[in-house]
């Protein structure tokens, strides 16, 4: 449709799938189904957990999210 806004890293797959009109699709965003007119798609950002190996860790586990 006119007017979508498609960042990079985006994947649409199905035959069928459409976007609306005056949609925005975020970057790396997996699409398997159609987007109505006016709507923003965005991925959440992952959550990222960091589990040392070295000797002193002992099991440490850290979480960490990516906030913008």
């Amino acid at each position: 449709e006119d007017d979508v806004i498609i960042y990079a890293g985006t994947t649409i797959l199905g035959g069928d799938t459409v976007i609306g009109a005056r949609s925005v699709i975020g970057g790396n965003v997996w699409l398997t189904e159609s987007v109505p007119a006016d709507t923003t798609v965005m991925t959440e950002h992952p959550r990222l957990i960091y589990k040392s190996t070295g000797q002193y860790a002992q099991g440490e586990r850290h979480e960490h999210t990516h906030d913008r």
